[in-house]
């Protein structure tokens, strides 16, 4: 064999070895990317769900008091940007409604009532000062959507929530308007009631 074949071979066998390494650490690197699992701290009961490609571990407790907590498929929200709690509940809904492009994307944590109409779902307060426009007259309220079937089943309006999640704006094609709600992070049905009334 002549010298031009033996450099041809092991060039050949060079590039063939240089091809398998990319081809390797593509490999590796993938997996690592798609790997990921997201863990909600709790305190009993796992389930998984597959969300895409991935594995997401789900979680739901039961706390010391009675509560029931489940989180869906997002991840947990900590610190959220706005709370809606007794204070300035009527006045906050109100702004959202008004003026939502300043608090599209923003996360959350709304405490009330449990309130359903048909096939949609809303938190909120009874209402004095009715400065929800929105809203029917002695009500202030935020629709929300569970896009997971891992939240508990609420069947009372006397049912006190606290909810977590990001504000969205969609198209409504049937009423061809935008509508505004919480994209639900989290729900827990609480077993201590804030104040049922606001008049701010």
């Amino acid at each position: 064999m002549d010298n031009k074949k033996i450099g041809l071979i092991a060039l050949l066998v060079i590039i063939v070895a240089i091809v398998a390494i990319v081809l390797v650490n593509s490999n590796e690197k993938q997996e690592k990317k798609t790997s990921g699992v997201t863990t909600i701290n709790d305190i009993s009961g796992n389930e998984q769900a597959s969300i895409g490609s991935q594995t997401k571990e789900m979680k739901k407790t039961t706390l010391e008091d009675g509560t029931l907590y489940t989180a869906t498929n997002m991840e947990e929200i900590t610190n959220p940007e706005i709370v809606l709690g007794d204070n300035y509940f009527d006045t906050t809904v109100a702004d959202i409604n008004l003026n939502f492009d300043s608090y599209a994307n923003k996360t959350i944590q709304v405490e009330g009532m449990y309130i359903s109409s048909e096939s949609y779902t809303f938190v909120g307060r009874y209402s004095t000062s009715n400065l929800c426009a929105d809203c029917p007259q002695g009500f202030s309220y935020i629709e929300y959507e569970a896009k997971s079937d891992n939240l508990p089943t609420l069947t009372s309006e006397q049912d006190w929530i606290k909810i977590k999640g990001i504000l969205k704006k969609e198209y409504d094609p049937s009423i061809k308007s935008d509508y505004y709600y919480i994209d639900v992070a989290s729900l827990e049905v609480m077993n201590e009631r804030g104040q049922d009334t606001v008049s701010n």
